[in-house]
């Protein structure tokens, strides 16, 4: 979805797939993209030309999740960078700024021009007011989380995952945590991460806290795919089983009503 100046882009298509799109020039224009497909790049590609044709003297892109983020590396020649080129085309549009929330890596923030990277240290405040900060423990499911955000919510008990994988396949086999002595038996746990997709890593996540005796999990993801409302998603029985209580995520992915995910919004 694109919004220019908070309307919509009034968008049809030809017969033959191709696309009509209108959209009202202006002075300045603050571009929203919540990403749904990658058909979405051509038409923003579309607006940011044609609007810069029209006169439009400043322009920003508010991009809340950053897409191809996971690819932010290659492993053999074989493999397309698609980061790399993603962001060389977004900087081809000489946005006057940039604005992204909770960049999966360095790399996305490094590759663009003019960027502002937010974290999510606001949606997460409202998160906590929603669940209550007494007796409560931050769990983040790997190290590289645990770096990420251990700082955004200081004055709390933390630990983290370490995950065992079969190392051919990927495949997540299980975690152990680090707990760094922490006791977790009767805990609230929130759980954060950037991305959740299937919810996988969290799954393996509330397995391990059930082990240590916790007694109520929560979640949070920065960007929530609707993948998590699939079937193939394990961690979607645990929200329905209720032996989590309550997965939290803004609106930069997920946009379908869910009984199960509460949106909170990164804004102040």
């Amino acid at each position: 979805m694109i919004l220019v100046n908070k309307s919509e882009i009034d968008r049809k298509k030809f017969p033959d797939g191709t696309v009509l799109i209108r959209c009202e020039p202006c002075e300045k224009a603050r571009i929203e993209w919540f990403y749904e497909s990658d058909e979405e790049l051509f038409q923003l590609l579309c607006v940011a030309r044609h609007l810069r044709e029209r006169g439009t003297k400043r322009m920003e892109l508010f991009l809340p999740y950053l897409p191809n983020a996971r690819m932010d590396r290659v492993k053999g020649r074989e493999e397309v960078f698609t980061l790399k080129y993603f962001c060389e085309w977004i900087n081809s549009l000489s946005f006057d700024a940039v604005e992204v929330i909770d960049v999966h890596s360095e790399v996305g923030k490094a590759l663009l021009n003019n960027v502002v990277s937010f974290t999510p240290k606001k949606a997460l405040e409202q998160v906590l007011n929603k669940i209550g900060r007494e007796e409560l423990v931050l769990y983040f499911p790997d190290e590289g989380a645990f770096k990420r955000y251990v700082d955004l919510l200081p004055g709390f008990a933390s630990c983290y995952g370490r995950k065992r994988r079969d190392w051919k396949s990927g495949k997540i086999l299980g975690l152990e945590i680090v707990k760094g002595g922490l006791d977790l038996k009767g805990a609230k746990i929130l759980m954060v991460d950037d991305i959740c997709s299937y919810g996988g890593t969290f799954y393996y996540s509330v397995s391990a806290l059930k082990e240590e005796g916790v007694d109520k999990i929560y979640s949070f993801a920065t960007h929530t795919e609707a993948s998590l409302l699939s079937k193939k998603s394990k961690y979607l029985q645990l929200l329905k089983s209720g032996e989590v209580e309550r997965h939290f995520t803004t609106r930069s992915l997920h946009r379908n009503e869910s009984e199960y995910i509460e949106e909170v919004s990164n804004e102040a």
